[in-house]
């Protein structure tokens, strides 16, 4: 069965960049050969109109509603006008009106948002398709954050997450268990390999020994802000005061960098802005950890793409102990995990004395990936699910 699916979002190129949406354009990369046709309507500014990223990939582009955020982590003064709550819950009104146009030309079957665009898809009722929707994680931030977010999801007749965590919250806040599925991110691990030779070039351009170790720190990823960045940078201070030859490396997309992050660094941490996807996916296979707290206790994580891309590269992730995280990295045995720096710095010590326990644990975390998060079969989930639905 061929199916026609209309997809929307914020901010989807048809090529990689420091978004969230690389997941969807390898998703959707993958699925090509199995539906009829993909539209997606993104809200971008990098783009206008419509045109075509293969014969049967529309894009359709709709400009945001501009309003500017009171506190961003974002440095680009474009992205912080359309990235505030007000902003991308007013464009959705634009969005809305684009998905009617779209399905008035018909075949459309199924229309899956990428994007969670808070209450006022109540509107979506009215809408004869089927609805599903992508809800990776749960970060309450004010105090009408999970009534906001059950309005949210009430036109959905599927909602995908991706953790076994957050399906349980969504049932405690009263979201109906048969409307929820459980489909992981995924990655291309059959072009994620770990490199030992590009691991040598990327060192040498570092000025980095050949035999020196490695922790880096990426920012800002889901759900991670300037408390985890300066949290990180205590732990990689304490680290440094007993180990030799490490380097611990900030890394933050060029989207996020200030200029006064450099005021952080010292003997041992270097902070570095990465222009591109391919530049931070460089710096991962140099490294030896990823460290990647994340402090609100009462979140649910994805996990975020970044840690499989991470595994997938054979780099251990180092986190927090927060809902989510347990589904991908196990303490001891795929990666590691912590509750306090003084934790943080234990467990960083540990990993670069024992280095045969780190290579075992490096071997786990990429065959974990490769056998449960690889992009291929999160398609087939995907398609499958889809499938049902239309049926």
């Amino acid at each position: 069965m061929k199916m026609n699916i209309l997809m929307v979002g914020s901010r989807y190129l048809p090529y990689r960049h420091e978004g969230d949406k690389n997941f969807w354009i390898t998703l959707i990369e993958t699925l090509r050969q199995e539906v009829e046709s993909v539209f997606i309507i993104s809200i971008n500014r990098d783009h206008r109109g419509v045109y075509y990223q293969a014969p049967n990939i529309q894009i359709r582009n709709v400009s945001p509603f501009l309003f500017p955020a009171m506190w961003s982590r974002l440095s680009d003064p474009n992205l912080r006008l359309s990235n505030s709550y007000i902003s991308r819950s007013v464009s959705f009104l634009k969005i809305h009106g684009e998905i009617a146009r779209v399905l008035r030309e018909g075949g459309i079957q199924l229309v899956h948002f990428m994007d969670n665009y808070g209450p006022l898809m109540l509107r979506l009722q009215e809408t004869e398709a089927l609805l599903s929707i992508f809800a990776p994680t749960y970060h309450p931030r004010h105090p009408l954050y999970n009534y906001f977010l059950k309005l949210s999801l009430i036109p959905f007749d599927r909602i995908i997450t991706t953790t076994y965590a957050f399906k349980r919250k969504l049932i405690s806040l009263e979201i109906p268990p048969e409307k929820i599925e459980v489909i992981r991110w995924g990655v291309n691990t059959s072009e994620l390999k770990p490199s030992s030779t590009m691991k040598e070039q990327t060192k040498q351009k570092l000025g980095l020994r050949a035999d020196s170790k490695l922790i880096l720190w990426s920012g800002f990823i889901q759900q991670t802000g300037v408390r985890e960045f300066q949290f990180s940078l205590k732990v990689a201070e304490e680290v440094l005061k007993r180990a030799k030859n490490l380097t611990f490396i900030f890394a933050l997309k060029h989207v996020h960098f200030r200029e006064e992050y450099l005021n952080h660094e010292r003997e041992g941490i270097r902070i570095v802005s990465t222009k591109s996807n391919t530049d931070y996916l460089r710096l991962v296979n140099a490294s030896d950890g990823l460290l990647s707290p994340i402090l609100a206790k009462d979140s649910t994580v994805a996990p975020p793409l970044t840690w499989m891309e991470s595994m997938a590269l054979g780099v251990p992730v180092i986190t927090t102990n927060i809902g989510g995280v347990d589904e991908l990295v196990s303490d001891g045995h795929t990666g590691y995990t912590f509750n306090t720096i003084q934790e943080a710095v234990q467990k960083i010590q540990r990993m670069l004395e024992n280095e045969r326990l780190h290579r075992k644990i490096s071997q786990e975390s990429r065959k974990t990936v490769s056998n449960e998060y690889d992009i291929r079969n999160i398609a087939d989930r995907y398609k499958h699910l889809w499938k049902r639905m239309c049926e």
